[in-house]
């Protein structure tokens, strides 16, 4: 990755300098968010592989450590989880906001690993560059999963600080017009520049997105909750209307007038039962995906939390 030409309102071009998120040395840059962390090298394969693969940016879950792995001072143990972008992406970088510049640019990633909680769905990523002059090193400041399988990631730089612009034929050095441009909001010399409808509108493809489907989630466990708030009115109604009926006509006191008493007092085990048998299957399948860890590079889609975990 090496410069870049934006387009930003009024057909203004800005050119940006993206090696500064290219790291030659390790670590890469990283942000812990939730329980995950996730890796990132702006322009080639992180340093740190996720199932052996390569990609620009990882997502690893946060395992727990063992009292073993405390004393022993280790203080961070990863697992692989997905890879959120490829390499080889093609990127269409936009502005964070088409009438100020100095703001920084974006990128939409649709590539890594299929998202799996919803057959046939892309993981979607959108990275924000921020204008940072004062940084010596890009800052991965901010990591979040918005809805599933739909991330935001921002990172100060200063690769999100353009180094040049014009209009049309006329070209002008950024050093000393970057503070006018900040002042004015619009071309040098005050103009201000106005919205293009097009640029706007593609800038918000994404987060329209995102809402949409935070939207979905929030209307699918809406009614979730009913369903459950439901079946437990029922199973009350069920309880007293029985518990009434056996007292008046079968003469029955105490907890032998609750219907079905005998199953009522052997759910607790049959929850102790299902239970374990839920963590014993869990262990299993947290075994075998252990020994896969070493998976092939590239390849067709593999399902996410491959491998064992990676001790920091």
């Amino acid at each position: 990755m090496s410069d870049v030409e934006v387009p930003f309102a009024n057909a203004q071009m800005y050119k940006f300098d993206l090696k500064g998120l290219s790291l030659s040395e390790t670590p890469d840059l990283y942000c812990d968010g939730g329980n995950f962390r996730y890796v990132f090298n702006g322009c080639g394969p992180t340093h740190m592989k996720c199932g052996g693969r390569d990609g620009s940016l990882m997502q690893f879950e946060h395992g727990v450590l063992t009292k073993f792995e405390e004393t022993a001072g280790i203080k961070t143990k990863l697992r692989c989880s997905s890879r959120l972008a490829d390499v080889q992406d093609r990127e269409n970088w936009r502005p964070i906001d088409p009438n100020n510049p100095n703001t920084g640019i974006m990128v939409h990633h649709e590539s890594g690993d299929p998202c799996y909680e919803e057959t046939g769905n892309k993981r979607h990523m959108l990275l924000y560059v921020e204008c940072d002059r004062t940084a010596v090193r890009p800052d991965f400041y901010a990591c979040r999963e918005t809805s599933t399988c739909f991330y935001e990631m921002r990172i100060r730089s200063t690769a999100g600080c353009y180094v040049d612009f014009w209009q049309g034929a006329a070209r002008h050095d950024a050093g000393a017009k970057n503070v006018e441009m900040s002042a004015a909001r619009g071309i040098p010399g005050g103009a201000p520049l106005s919205v293009s409808g097009s640029v706007r509108q593609e800038v918000g493809d994404f987060e329209a997105l995102i809402r949409a489907k935070q939207e979905e989630a929030s209307s699918a466990f809406g009614y979730f909750v009913a369903l459950v708030s439901l079946c437990l009115l029922v199973l009350v109604c069920y309880l007293v209307a029985g518990t009434v009926y056996n007292f008046h006509f079968n003469g029955l006191t105490g907890s032998a007038a609750v219907p079905h008493i005998e199953f009522w007092k052997e759910c607790p085990a049959l929850v102790e039962d299902g239970a374990r048998y839920v963590w014993k299957s869990a262990n299993s399948l947290a075994g075998k995906a252990a020994g896969q860890g070493g998976g092939s590079a590239g390849g067709g889609a593999k399902p996410p939390m491959r491998g064992g975990y990676d001790q920091i």
